[in-house]
């Protein structure tokens, strides 16, 4: 597992390297091409397929935020892994949750989701609902 989940970040840090420069070519690179494919970003619904998924990555690239990505946990489940993480920028922090398949070899995102941050309590609300 070790080297898996190297290779699982490795992955996570060239997508967050292609988010923080603009790299549309880059950003392509490391989805999947053989699975299907969801994003879901802050401000909207979800959003499915290879060429929508595309398409939104094309528009945020034209002005990327400056955020930084913190606290990377990696779960493998089955042939998927799961990573999670938080997103931060000057306006603020999302928590992000990413997974990852195998395709040929190399390990690619078929999910990304990211959203703000709910507030810390110092012990459990009285309602959640």
């Amino acid at each position: 597992m070790p080297n898996k989940s190297k290779a699982i970040l490795k992955a996570h840090s060239d997508f967050y390297t292609s988010f923080i420069s603009g790299d549309y070519s880059s950003m392509e690179s490391v989805w999947a091409r053989e699975n299907p494919v969801l994003v879901i970003h802050p401000w909207g619904p979800a959003i499915a397929g290879r060429v929508n998924v595309m398409k939104s990555w094309e528009q945020i690239l034209l002005n990327p935020p400056k955020i930084r990505c913190t606290d990377e946990k990696v779960e493998l489940i089955g042939e998927f892994a799961i990573v999670t993480c938080i997103e931060r920028a000057s306006e603020g922090a999302l928590a992000a949750t990413n997974i990852l398949v195998e395709e040929n070899g190399s390990w690619v995102f078929c999910h990304h989701h990211a959203g703000p941050l709910a507030p810390v309590f110092s012990s459990p609300p009285s309602s959640v609902h």
